[in-house]
Formats: C-alpha cells, sequence, structure tokens
C-alpha cells in the first residue's frame, strides 16, 4: 500500500511473479509485475479480436450465407434419406404379398424382413442426425462470439479487474507469466476472429470457404 503524498489517498498495489515452473530463471528477484502493466499486456489480445461493428456486421452476414447453404444441402439429404425409408416400407410391403401368395417361405419372409428393417433404422438414424445438424446452435454460438468482439477493447476499458478476468476467461487459454511476459493463446473461435480482423482479404473470398467461428 502506498500513500499519495499530494493527497493523502491510499492505494493498494497488486504484485504478480513467475513461478519459474519451467527453471527458465536463476533467480526471480525483479521480476515483480504490477497489475496494471499485467493488464497492459493482455488488452493486445483483446486487440486482437476487437471488431468495428461494420466488420462485425460483414461477417454476421457471411456466416448466415454459409450457413444458409448448409442447411439448404442437409435439407436435400433429410429429403434422400425419407424417401429411403419409403422404399424400403414398399419393398416390405411387397415381401409380405410374396409370404402371403407362397412365393416366399417364412424362414425367407422373415429373413427379408430384418434386413429390410436394419435398412430403415440406418436411414432413420442418418435422418435424425440431419434434423439434429438443422436444428444446431452454431448460428447463436456465432453471434454470441461476434458480440463478445464488437468494440472489445471500448468495454475492457470500462471494467472491473473481476470483469476483466472474466472476460480473459471467455478468449484466452493457457495464460503464463514468464518473468515479466504474459504468454497466452487465443480460444479457436477468437484466434478467427484474430485473422478476420488483421485480414482483409477473407471478404473476397468469404462467400467461398467461411466456416462457423465454432468449429
Amino acid at each position: 500500500m502506498k500513500t499519495n503524498k499530494d493527497t493523502g489517498v491510499k492505494k493498494v498495489h497488486h504484485y504478480y511473479h513467475c513461478t519459474n515452473g519451467r527453471k527458465i530463471h536463476d533467480s526471480l528477484k525483479g521480476l515483480n509485475l504490477t497489475e496494471d502493466k499485467l493488464w497492459s499486456q493482455f488488452e493486445a489480445a483483446v486487440d486482437q479480436i476487437t471488431l468495428t461493428e461494420q466488420l462485425a456486421k460483414e461477417i454476421a452476414d457471411a456466416l448466415k450465407k454459409a450457413q444458409d447453404k448448409a442447411r439448404i444441402a442437409i435439407k436435400r439429404q433429410i429429403n434422400g434419406y425419407r424417401d429411403a425409408v419409403e422404399g424400403l416400407r414398399k419393398r416390405e410391403d411387397d415381401a409380405y404379398g410374396d409370404f402371403k401368395n407362397g412365393v416366399l417361405d417364412e424362414h425367407g419372409y422373415r429373413r427379408q424382413i430384418t434386413k429390410l428393417r436394419d435398412e430403415q433404422n440406418h436411414y432413420m438414424t442418418l435422418l435424425e442426425k440431419a434434423n439434429l445438424a438443422i436444428h444446431d446452435a452454431s448460428c447463436e454460438t456465432a453471434q454470441s462470439i461476434l458480440e463478445l468482439a464488437t468494440n472489445a477493447k471500448t468495454l475492457w476499458l470500462s471494467r472491473s479487474a473481476v470483469e476483466r478476468r472474466e472476460f480473459l476467461s471467455k478468449i484466452l487459454s493457457n495464460p503464463v507469466l514468464e518473468g515479466l511476459s504474459v504468454r497466452y493463446e487465443l480460444k479457436k473461435p477468437f484466434e478467427v476472429v484474430a485473422k478476420m480482423s488483421g485480414n482483409e482479404e477473407w471478404r473476397t473470398r468469404k462467400d467461398s470457404n467461411l466456416r462457423p467461428l465454432d468449429s
């Protein structure tokens, strides 16, 4: 705690230091880091993912187009699976007709029914997975990521220490203090955001190969 000589106000200063877990320092002397300097280093990560409202809108629009194309493709698959199931049910009816007419004996009939129903179950499983893909939360997740990244720097500067730590937990993984430097990795969706933010070229090819941010 230090007292300001002019105002007499006392202020608590928090210090952090490297634990030297990797044994890269001969001594920890002089390796204490103030909280303010620690925050300033983390600001680099915030700068990386910060998007303007305009850029966030462009990314959101491109994502929506990509997801709409994916949904159309999935719906085509669903229609194909339904047609396959309907065809198998018709073949089951035909097999029953053959059994009643004496074309198939009971053993042959039951063997065919087992095979046809196994195929039906296969296509019903594919149909269920395709329906889940249509109703997944990828769009909602991507939107929340973009909302977090939009004007992130402005929000960061106005937040308390507790809120900053919570914010960092959402965007970073493996933060480590090595000496007087912070080492960290951006979580995958924010790594993608950072690349988009720093690269104008994605706009020229966004319709062809843009992937969901949570992939």
